[in-house]
């Protein structure tokens, strides 16, 4: 669902009203807000992340995948409060900014859980394994795509806003059935790796001899 949802905010943010503050904002170019909030909040949470009280409280990468993952519900349910508006209320009456917020969650999410997801799991497997792990990260995601694709394809997906406030919130509910299954599965990697490690480390790699004994023999 993660990576379905952009092409229904596409389709809300077409029936609102398109002024913010005046300023009348371009609708085709809406899910631009989702980079533009990824690259304002990476110094942000990065510095946030660095200090040396998050470090010991919040710096563990699984404490922040976990993280991420609430915001991902949080993202779902303002998206459904937001739908249901719309189908309460004219559209047309509502202001673009309303889906603005939804964007700032997700972009927190996918910054808290997809890119230190990567990073922890490309750091911290054996060299020869990266290449291996990193590809069965993305084989993941795109498994997941397809099956959202044939359960809307199966099920005709939500074509009215009750619908979509439906989908919205029903999603919600299966993210904290998400939540709780990571939590449980990371509990014994957690008690291996002191709670996911304190930082991100890379393995010390072997050091590679540069000179071989037969060219040793010879000098």
């Amino acid at each position: 669902m993660y990576f379905q949802m952009f092409s229904l905010w596409q389709e809300t943010a077409q029936e609102m009203n398109a002024k913010v503050l005046g300023i009348t904002m371009p609708v085709d170019e809406v899910l631009a807000l989702d980079p533009t909030f990824v690259l304002l909040f990476t110094p942000i949470l990065a510095r946030i992340y660095a200090s040396p009280t998050c470090v010991k409280t919040l710096g563990k990468p699984v404490s922040r995948m976990i993280r991420g993952l609430c915001l991902s519900v949080a993202t779902f349910i303002v998206a459904g409060t937001v739908q249901g508006f719309i189908a309460h209320v004219a559209p047309a009456k509502l202001s673009l900014a309303l889906i603005m917020p939804q964007f700032a969650l997700n972009a927190s999410s996918e910054l808290l859980f997809m890119a230190t997801g990567i990073e922890f799991a490309y750091t911290v497997v054996r060299p020869e394994l990266k290449a291996a792990v990193t590809a069965m990260w993305w084989i993941g995601v795109a498994a997941g795509t397809e099956l959202i694709a044939v359960v809307v394809l199966a099920t005709g997906g939500p074509t009215t806003d009750i619908q979509q406030m439906t989908w919205y919130f029903g999603s919600a509910g299966g993210m904290v059935v998400v939540v709780g299954l990571f939590y449980w599965l990371s509990r014994p990697f957690a008690k291996i790796h002191g709670g996911g490690g304190e930082t991100i480390t890379p393995r010390p790699r072997k050091r590679v001899q540069e000179t071989s004994p037969l060219m040793e023999s010879h000098v």
